[in-house]
């Protein structure tokens, strides 16, 4: 694609198809934003994504359900944790920690129920 070895490129991994027929599509691209563009163009449904903003347009201009990644979310309150000061003895939990806490627990349903098909792992999760 014209550039050197050490320049940026990005390689999508995008799971599609039908329900208990997924395929995976692997796509090499030499530009991050306009790759989400043409990757996406015309999808509707259910994207979960990370927080970069070259996803902004794709959820601009199609019919897709935006949903969040744990992993990203947790780093994020991992990071904060991180950021405060040490907690007195005795002293109030954080609204950090008490995220933490709830990830914790979604985590640890995740690895138990893994083995399991998508309705049965439905009806083990909890509900909001």
């Amino acid at each position: 694609m014209g550039k050197v070895a050490t320049s940026d490129k990005w390689m999508w991994v995008i799971r599609v198809g039908p329900p208990g027929q997924p395929a995976v599509l692997f796509k090499y691209d030499s530009s991050r934003s306009e790759a989400v563009s043409r990757l996406l163009e015309g999808f509707q449904g259910v994207l979960q994504a990370d927080g970069y903003r070259g996803y902004k347009r794709v959820f601009r201009e199609n019919p897709v359900t935006r949903i969040g990644c744990w992993g990203h979310a947790r780093r994020k309150f991992v990071e904060a944790s991180q950021a405060m000061p040490a907690q007195k003895k005795g002293a109030k939990v954080s609204k950090v920690e008490v995220a933490l806490s709830v990830v914790r627990k979604l985590y640890t349903i995740e690895k138990r129920i893994t083995e399991l098909d998508r309705d049965q792992k439905r009806e083990q999760r909890p509900r909001p």
